[in-house]
């Protein structure tokens, strides 16, 4: 029996139940699939279905930018494919570019936004970079001291308009945009669209040791920052009195880590029908837990940090008061030195739902998902050196050596990762002889993108059409 001969109907329920790209492929078996694919696509959210049955929810969380999931979103069939992209990296060669930062103002820390990166570095720059051009575009702005972290934040304003802006301290907690700030005082709404529309509504975030935490737009156009921009400072939030170690965002929340044991809180909060920038107010200032570790994990308005005496320590911004703690289940006979456990830890991340990976000074990468359990593997008999930076984005773990190597692993699961086997990398190169000091990665519908930096280069690598084969785009 011809598959033309099933009632529309029954098609359409085995099409609603196949997983996204078995549903593209299928508008090739004939013109009557193709056009009931097409009615679908047109009619029901069938992507936002195959994101939500397919891609893990914290993934899902992920790829829609750290944000919970929308009630109206046309990006359904973008998000999926980036996932699918993901998934498709292997050891096939991809594109891969290094060029040059300056010698005299070191990297440390790096973000990538589409076709762009941006770079803080140790003399307090914050700069912007074209990683295709390889070349250097503006300097967007200056902390007093050195860049030890940033984040970047979306927007979203409709049409991506912006407004000059001057902040002002309206009271101890308070930080209010003032438009349109001129010669005469408060004038009238002057908005601006951004001439590149891959950075409409883009901002960075940015933490120093200068003590402050600063806001800045990311904009390609030099001439409109030295024209427009009626103040000469960017939007600066002091509260803490040591430096801003680490910056996260989840929605419309920033969170900076201080080296003086403290957390703020911070509130970005913008209009939908103005084209005004966001009122930024402080929340709330935790005192952190004891010798807690400076990279620190928010998921879901929960706060997570792992401590140098192993406590895995949480906070949830509405609902607790005081800090949850659980303990991981060292094993002494590995992981002490000369009795004391906080001279172990080298450096923590902290991604996505509360996965913890902390790497040791005897050179061992460990693992836990559950705040309680962890699994410790030496880098050395697989890396041959020691890991120094890491990132997991996706499904794409990123592994950085003082060598200047590359690793990259599938990661489909918590569980995959919590039994990574460090010798079963799809990618790896040395991109450089310095050390590895931060890496990125860019979820992206043309394929994904990895960006290495040591403390005077930028490394892209990028993966270009993984898909060719698939006919999710032309859904």
């Amino acid at each position: 029996m011809s598959s033309s001969n099933f009632p529309p109907e029954v098609i359409e329920k085995i099409l609603l139940n196949l997983d996204g790209v078995t549903l593209a492929q299928s508008r090739r078996v004939c013109s009557l699939w193709n056009q009931l694919v097409t009615n679908l696509i047109q009619r029901k959210n069938v992507w936002r279905t195959c994101c939500l049955r397919e891609i893990p929810s914290d993934v899902l969380i992920e790829l829609l930018g750290n944000r919970s999931y929308p009630d109206e979103c046309q990006q359904w069939p973008r998000i999926y494919r980036q996932w699918r992209q993901m998934k498709k990296v292997c050891s096939q060669n991809p594109e891969q570019n290094t060029f040059s930062v300056s010698e005299e103002s070191p990297v440390t820390c790096i973000k990538i936004t589409g076709s762009y990166v941006v770079t803080g570095h140790r003399n307090g720059d914050i700069h912007l970079w074209d990683r295709i051009l390889g070349r250097h575009v503006v300097r967007l702005g200056h902390h007093y001291k050195m860049v030890l972290d940033m984040a970047l934040m979306d927007l979203e304003l409709e049409g991506g308009l912006v407004s000059e802006i001057n902040m002002c301290e309206k009271d101890v907690n308070l930080y209010y945009v003032q438009l349109g700030v001129g010669s005469a005082g408060i004038g009238c709404l002057c908005p601006y669209h951004f001439p590149d529309r891959e950075l409409d509504r883009q901002l960075v975030i940015s933490g120093g040791k200068d003590h402050t935490i600063q806001v800045n737009p990311i904009v390609a156009n030099s001439d409109w920052l030295s024209e427009f921009r009626p103040f000469p400072m960017p939007v600066v939030l002091r509260h803490h009195s040591d430096s801003i170690e680490c910056i996260k965002t989840f929605n419309n929340i920033v969170l900076a880590g201080c080296a003086d044991n403290s957390i703020s809180i911070w509130i970005l909060e913008v209009s939908p029908d103005t084209a005004c920038w966001p009122q930024i107010s402080l929340k709330q200032v935790l005192i952190g837990p004891p010798n807690f570790l400076r990279w620190i994990g928010f998921w879901n308005n929960a706060i997570s940090c792992l401590c140098y005496d192993a406590r895995v320590c949480r906070f949830h911004i509405n609902k607790s008061t005081d800090w949850l703690t659980t303990s991981l289940n060292f094993s002494p006979n590995k992981l002490y030195i000369n009795d004391r456990v906080e001279r172990i830890i080298s450096n923590c991340f902290i991604f996505r739902d509360s996965i913890i990976i902390f790497l040791t000074v005897d050179r061992h990468f460990c693992v836990s998902v559950d705040g309680i359990n962890f699994r410790a593997t030496p880098t050395l008999p697989s890396l041959g050196s020691s890991v120094v930076a890491v990132n997991l984005v996706g499904s794409l773990l990123v592994l950085g050596t003082e060598t200047g190597w590359t690793f990259i692993y599938h990661i489909n699961s918590k569980e995959d990762l919590f039994k990574i086997d460090l010798f079963d990398f799809v990618w790896s190169s040395q991109v450089s002889e310095a050390s590895i000091i931060a890496i990125d990665v860019l979820s992206s519908v043309d394929g994904p993108v990895v960006m290495v930096a040591t403390t005077d280069s930028l490394t892209v690598v990028q993966w270009y059409q993984i898909l060719k084969k698939d006919v999710i785009d032309s859904a």
